[in-house]
């Protein structure tokens, strides 16, 4: 039997735990656009120039578009792209996820004593943490809904909380391998419960754009996630200009287009280093959100690289 919401204690634990328009043929029009959008072209300027690759600081909020926007041109890609891992890196709790995985479980954590429950109600995904007294007695009930999850279940997944601004792990987490539900990585060692907060260096690996304030301990802007899962931006950079260009019909498919990163054209070794760049960046805990954006550095060609290369 499922624990009543009402017994819901967290004060034990401190803070705890969202067509293309018709292409413009008059070359008037051009200047319009230009001067409206301004801001959102001026980084892809430097797109001419570039020789090296660079880890920038990120670009204006305005400038990304999201994916929904490139699947307008790029159907089949992004048909396909969303269904691989990556494309489901971070996602919301679903009618078609709960009917997929196992959402229901019980554990003890032996180092603390602390037991554990995830169960589904009316649809919507929970976690209790708990403790008995030696005669089985309730001494406290902390239970917490979940409202993302991080993670495609290729090799698992785990819950995300939130607590008004504030977003945190939930304590047990999937794992695909040996198919059932246990402590969420690390809390083996240090069990928080509900109290460990997502942090900008590791939730910038895990999703498309998160808004984490650089100030850490789990603070988020509003909304959370202006792109919740990795997405097309997140490796081709802004695609504001790249969008603009093709609508006013500057784009021309015979030679580079200069308004988006293609890094399938850069060289093998030049694709080794975004992906360095890209790995030190997302790892730092200290940096302001989404900052680090990609540039195209003019290294197209026709080399094909081998199948050990990041592509």
């Amino acid at each position: 039997m499922q624990p009543d919401m009402g017994d819901r204690r967290s004060s034990h634990r401190g803070i705890s735990g969202e067509s293309i328009p018709p292409r413009v043929p008059s070359v008037m029009w051009f200047a319009l656009v230009v001067s409206i959008f301004a801001p959102g072209i001026s980084v892809h300027a430097q797109f001419l120039g570039n020789n090296g690759i660079t880890g920038s600081t990120k670009a204006p909020a305005s400038e990304y578009v999201g994916s929904s926007a490139c699947a307008d041109c790029h159907q089949e890609i992004y048909r396909d792209y969303s269904r691989t891992g990556m494309g489901r890196s971070t996602s919301l709790i679903t009618p078609e996820f709960l009917k997929s995985w196992p959402t229901s479980a019980s554990l003890s954590d032996k180092n603390t004593g602390l037991h554990f429950d995830v169960y589904v109600r009316d649809a919507h995904m929970f976690q209790s943490e708990y403790q008995l007294d030696p005669n089985g007695k309730e001494i406290f009930r902390d239970t917490r809904e979940l409202q993302w999850i991080i993670g495609a279940g290729q090799n698992g997944f785990g819950g995300l909380v939130r607590d008004g601004e504030y977003l945190f792990q939930a304590p047990l987490s999937f794992y695909s391998k040996a198919g059932r539900w246990e402590l969420s990585p690390g809390y083996e060692l240090a069990n928080a419960g509900f109290t460990r907060p997502i942090l900008p260096g590791c939730i910038s690996c895990h999703s498309g754009r998160p808004n984490a304030l650089p100030e850490g301990n789990g603070h988020f802007a509003t909304p959370f996630f202006s792109e919740l899962a990795i997405g097309c931006e997140n490796c081709h950079g802004p695609g504001l200009a790249h969008m603009l260009a093709h609508q006013i019909g500057l784009e021309n498919e015979q030679v580079h287009d200069s308004s988006i990163v293609r890094p399938v054209t850069f060289e093998c070794s030049s694709q080794e280093r975004i992906t360095k760049i890209f790995v030190q960046e997302r790892r730092s805990t200290i940096h302001s959100r989404f900052s680090w954006c990609p540039r195209n550095e003019n290294l197209h060609h026709n080399r094909t690289c081998s199948s050990t290369t990041t592509q």
